[in-house]
């Protein structure tokens, strides 16, 4: 028989869609390029590089969605929320990639 998709309860998407994993992984391949182009070999310069890809690319586009779309009930939380869980999954990605180098 073939592969049963599950349906996640807040979406109504497939829970096996690779939209998140391709989009995570395209982002961490950026930040290696700009670890590998900036030099950046320390955990604190690995902190400064996430923080300054975080907040510059994905919190810049997090905020715009959030604060155009009038039908959040709370666009600044849902910017806080999704924007802090991106700083700091790239700040964490930066800092592997800096000192796997």
């Amino acid at each position: 028989m073939g592969s049963r998709r599950t349906r996640s309860s807040w979406s109504g998407k497939s829970s096996d869609e690779p939209g998140p994993a391709a989009t995570s992984l395209l982002s961490v391949l950026a930040l290696a390029m700009l670890t590998v182009a900036t030099r950046t070999d320390t955990f604190a310069e690995g902190l400064v590089l996430g923080l300054v890809a975080a907040v510059g690319i994905a919190g810049s586009q997090i905020f715009l969605a959030g604060y155009f779309d009038p039908m959040k009930p709370q666009p600044m939380v849902w910017v806080a929320i999704t924007g802090g869980y991106h700083v700091v999954g790239l700040m964490v990605s930066a800092v592997i990639l800096a000192l796997w180098r």
